[in-house]
């Protein structure tokens, strides 16, 4: 699983001074390009951590671990092409898509 953003960490501050100054309010921490580098493993560790729950969990319907669908495509976003994968699942009753990786 990969966790992508086609922005550079410098990136980040711009992004954050650009919102302050439309008048969102983002707060006075966690504004530096470190932080978005210590932010990304992190949060894809939490990512595969629920992911890897949600699929181990026994559904209470069919006393068996759930079903899902791999799903693999072409994914062109901005003029670059990737291959798009993901789950589909059904997480409390309704059908639900995961991207795992552009």
């Amino acid at each position: 699983m990969l966790v992508k953003e086609h922005s550079s960490y410098n990136s980040y501050e711009r992004s954050i001074a650009q919102a302050d100054a439309d008048g969102v309010e983002v707060g006075t921490l966690n504004h530096s390009a470190d932080f978005a580098r210590k932010f990304v493993p992190s949060m894809h560790e939490a990512i595969i951590d629920g992911i890897g729950r949600l699929l181990t969990m026994i559904d209470p319907a069919t006393s068996r671990l759930p079903a899902f669908a791999l799903v693999a495509d072409k994914a062109t976003n901005s003029r670059q092409t990737g291959q798009m994968v993901g789950l589909v699942v059904m997480v409390e009753g309704a059908l639900t898509a995961i991207l795992l990786c552009i």
